[in-house]
């Protein structure tokens, strides 16, 4: 939901990605029907990861949550 409430987040997201020369796609919400949409949230978060890493620890202003859990290294291990 971070970037989904501001239109300027996903671009900058969007710039980081082209930076790092990862193709950007619109990251998915996940829903309410669990079973459906889970597996491809995850792996479009797994395929952006180089740039949402990036981003994160960028931001000065970043949710002290997002930041640890992008820098954490067993995050994409576990995803």
């Amino acid at each position: 939901k971070y970037f989904n409430i501001y239109t300027v987040l996903v671009k900058e997201l969007k710039e980081f990605c082209e930076f790092l020369q990862l193709d950007f796609q619109k990251l998915l919400q996940h829903g309410s029907t669990r079973f459906l949409s889970l597996g491809p949230t995850l792996e479009r978060i797994l395929h952006l990861f180089d740039g949402l890493l990036a981003y994160f620890l960028s931001q000065e202003n970043c949710p002290k949550f997002l930041k640890d859990t992008f820098s954490n290294p067993f995050t994409k291990i576990w995803l």
